[in-house]
């Protein structure tokens, strides 16, 4: 996914809303097999909850052995609680941040933010697995209380410069204006960064490098392969396959 936008940049040599649109045309038109994976890897920035049998624990914490909330791979039956059997760590990924919220959300309730790499899949209701770097608004996510979320947007973190520091569009244009997190950390960035990153910086704008890199996890998961992560009460998704 990430060779497909940066062709898409390199396609479009330019800025703003015309390099805007040739990427979001990029993304239209991926093969259904990458959208829809069967065994697709992926990975979750440190702090993403998890949850276990002893409460929501950041997935760097994730221990063998611990005990999540797992679900049948092939969407039936009930939640239940599997044995984690590997953590997986992985060097600096480009990351994804997906929005998401109640159904009948309106602004100006908060959303909540889940963030992965782009290849990692989620669980949609009448579809099935599908890359996080594919997510549609209105798109319903499974719980693990067995309700439904919805998905309000999707967007590639950019970088700034700083590290660990990233930057999200407020809108269509990479030249307008944004807003910048701590994505390292998850935390709120500094008054300084906020506003030394209001708009994404020229030289990062007028880069082949545009995306923030993170370190980023997984787990592999007994029997059913799959956990639930974030929000009140888990988005059901996909963990690590076994290679062996």
């Amino acid at each position: 996914m990430e060779k497909m936008i940066q062709d898409a940049i390199q396609d479009a040599k330019v800025s703003g809303d015309t390099l805007f649109d040739t990427v979001s045309a990029r993304l239209s038109k991926v093969d259904e097999s990458i959208r829809y994976p069967d065994k697709a890897g992926g990975c979750f920035i440190k702090v993403t909850r998890v949850y276990t049998k002893e409460g929501r624990k950041p997935i760097e914490g994730v221990q063998v052995g611990d005990y999540v909330l797992s679900s049948p791979e092939d969407g039936s039956g009930a939640p239940e609680y599997k044995r984690v059997l590997k953590t997986i760590a992985h060097e600096p990924q480009p990351i994804f941040r997906i929005s998401i919220g109640p159904e009948g959300w309106e602004f100006p309730d908060p959303l909540t933010a889940v963030v992965a790499t782009g290849n990692h899949p989620f669980w949609v209701e009448g579809i099935g697995w599908t890359r996080a770097d594919m997510l549609k608004s209105g798109q319903r996510l499974r719980q693990g209380n067995g309700d439904f979320a919805v998905v309000y947007g999707m967007e590639p973190v950019y970088r700034t410069g700083k590290e660990g520091i990233g930057w999200v569009p407020t809108g269509t244009k990479l030249d307008g204006y944004g807003t910048v997190f701590n994505y390292a950390e998850y935390d709120v960035a500094s008054d300084e960064d906020q506003e030394q990153f209001k708009y994404l910086p020229r030289e990062v704008l007028n880069s082949d490098d545009l995306f923030l890199r993170v370190p980023v996890f997984n787990i592999e998961v007994e029997d059913f392969h799959t956990y639930y992560v974030g929000g009140k009460h888990g988005f059901w998704v996909r963990g690590a396959l076994s290679t062996s």
